[in-house]
């Protein structure tokens, strides 16, 4: 999964490839955030990650991130209020 956003904040969006164990692809997501932040960006994708996995009832999952400030904070509790239901 990746976000990003040309400027800070700017024009925003993410993508996200989902493999399975042997790096198959299983399905690609992007999504245009319009004028956001990277971090933002950034947390929606992985709100996405983790939403697909509920759905699809993947009960082992391996998710990869570029951004530290976005790994750190869902190591260390609930997500960011804003992100609850976006």
């Amino acid at each position: 999964m990746d976000g990003a956003a040309r400027g800070n904040p700017g024009p925003s969006s993410y993508g996200i490839v989902i493999r399975n164990h042997t790096g198959g692809i299983l399905k690609v997501v992007c999504k245009n955030l319009g004028h956001n932040t990277n971090y933002w960006a950034e947390s929606l994708a992985l709100g996405e990650v983790m939403e697909l996995a509920v759905e699809e009832e993947w009960h082992n999952v391996w998710i990869e991130s570029d951004a530290a400030a976005v790994v750190t904070a869902a190591k260390e509790g609930p997500m960011h209020w804003k992100l609850k239901g976006s």
